[in-house]
């Protein structure tokens, strides 16, 4: 388990500093099921770094992880879920499901709006003749 995080750790660390970034980290999050928005990320990094003694940046979109911090906040995840508080806007919402959801959701939109579409269609050309 340790490897494979590892392997992921370093496939999101794009300039090999063996730091991630909020979104790096929001990436590698994907790989575990772990479904959050950049704001719900950079929040959750900086409760992590606040709760383990690290220091944490005044900008929270500054804080990092080294390899280690990033293992131990996958395991404590749970802890600092924030599935409770809503989505600020319409991308983080789709940010914080997993992709299946997010075909889900759009095709029940869709769907009504398609179908609404057909019939507009339809008596414009019944209309017509």
């Amino acid at each position: 388990l340790i490897r494979y995080v590892l392997r992921v750790f370093k496939y999101y660390d794009k300039d090999d500093s063996n730091l991630v970034s909020p979104t790096e980290i929001r990436n590698g999050f994907v790989y575990f099921n772990v479904y959050m928005s950049i704001e719900q990320v950079v929040s959750v990094v900086a409760m992590f770094l606040r709760d383990s003694g690290n220091p944490s940046h005044l900008d929270e979109n500054l804080n990092e992880l080294t390899f280690s911090q990033f293992t131990l906040l996958l395991v404590h995840i749970s802890k600092y879920s924030l599935k409770s508080g809503r989505a600020k806007n319409l991308r983080a919402f789709f940010q914080s499901i997993p992709v299946s959801e997010r075909w889900d959701v759009s095709a029940r939109w869709a769907y009504p709006l398609l179908i609404f579409l057909q019939f507009v269609i339809m008596y414009a050309m019944l209309k017509a003749l």
